[in-house]
């Protein structure tokens, strides 16, 4: 029960966030923007980030977390309450960008907030619940705004109107949660921190999950809606599958590396399984064959997911770890910027499905660079 408002943040904030944000590009393209100017708003959104998720990590170990989460969850409000009034592209991308600012600041600094109160030994069990939580909360935000728009035929702006009450209930929770105690020392120790093994593999492992979500982001949903014609129905059932494989495999990720030994092992193993599923997704033509595709790709995500935020709380002491975290996922924006913007350039030249190809590979790569090297990762 210490953890329940952790864990209900986490599906709330993810849950809003995978309404407006997984179906940000089609609500784009009802608004005839093209395609490149749709990578284009995308990499806007994650390029912001680079720029303050450091800063937001140092806040992190120096002024109130809890704070610091609420006033993300109150931009998250300004954005849902605005985006659908606007038409102008200028406008846009500072919509989208105050988008990115404000998950950015709510989900670093609840992150390092947990992981600061979560306990040293046996760790595995409630990070492994606050991931799956989030899964969930992915799983039921993306197939509520799919039955709105395919199967009720709402307009697409209801992503934006759908979210708002989440995230004003999101930040009712955060007023309630734990803080954490503040501290002051030297930036230079940050930097002494990154010079380990541990920390440059944490960055490749995070810059291959940033281009692949850059990837989905840009392409699966309209992949789905104008390539499959699927139904709401079937993008429904298609997120509360994909959501609950990845709640599970989080779950079973956490349980087996605070068990047993062999934690390189089960990530290199879930890289390879998502980077082969993302790069078979471009052959994929019906809705069956690609629903088993991206579910065994989930299967895969379910361990990488986890093993990230496990990395940064083995590798990093808690009184830093607001700005190493903030680093992490530095370099996860800069990776999904890229591939957002890879797939706009790729989506334009050849199909929508020519993105999970070529990040596939990136990611099956990153893989095998990791197990090369596996010597220098903790045992469990």
């Amino acid at each position: 029960m210490r953890y329940t408002r952790f864990y209900l943040y986490g599906f709330g904030l993810v849950c809003a966030n995978s309404m407006a944000a997984m179906f940000l590009s089609l609500y784009l393209k009802s608004q005839t923007v093209g395609e490149s100017g749709i990578g284009g708003l995308l990499s806007v959104y994650h390029l912001v980030m680079p720029v303050v998720i450091f800063i937001f990590g140092l806040l992190s170990d120096r002024v109130s977390c809890r704070r610091l989460v609420m006033l993300g969850s109150f931009i998250s409000i300004i954005f849902c309450a605005t985006m659908p009034h606007l038409r102008s592209i200028p406008f846009m991308a500072l919509e989208v960008a105050l988008d990115g600012i404000g998950l950015t600041l709510s989900l670093i600094s609840v992150s390092v907030l947990f992981l600061k109160v979560a306990p040293e030994s046996g760790r595995g069990a409630p990070i492994s619940i606050f991931v799956a939580a989030q899964n969930v909360g992915y799983a039921i935000g993306c197939a509520t705004a799919s039955l709105l728009i395919r199967q009720f035929s709402f307009p697409i702006s209801i992503i934006f109107h759908a979210a708002l009450p989440i995230h004003i209930l999101n930040f009712i929770v955060a007023s309630g949660l734990p803080d954490a105690p503040v501290s002051t020392f030297p930036i230079i120790k940050y930097f002494q921190d990154m010079n380990k093994f541990p920390v440059f593999c944490l960055a490749l492992i995070t810059f291959s999950l940033g281009m692949h979500w850059g990837t989905e982001k840009f392409s699966l949903v309209r992949i789905m809606t104008t390539q499959m014609k699927s139904s709401g129905i079937e993008m429904a059932l298609f997120f509360i599958v994909i959501g609950a494989t990845m709640a599970v495999f989080t779950r079973l990720a956490g349980h087996l590396m605070d068990k047993r030994r062999g934690f390189a092992a089960y990530l290199v193993f879930g890289m390879m399984l998502s980077g082969g599923m993302h790069f078979l997704t471009n052959w994929t033509r019906t809705f069956m064959p690609f629903l088993i595709v991206r579910t065994i790709h989930t299967c895969g995500d379910g361990f990488v997911t986890f093993a990230v935020p496990m990395l940064v709380s083995l590798a990093f002491a808690s009184e830093r770890l607001g700005g190493n975290y903030g680093f992490n996922r530095t370099i996860n924006s800069i990776g999904a910027a890229l591939g957002s913007a890879l797939s706009g350039f790729l989506a334009a030249r050849y199909n929508l499905g020519t993105p999970f190809l070529a990040t596939g590979i990136f990611a099956m790569a990153t893989a095998a660079a990791i197990w090369l090297t596996r010597r220098h990762l903790p045992a469990n």
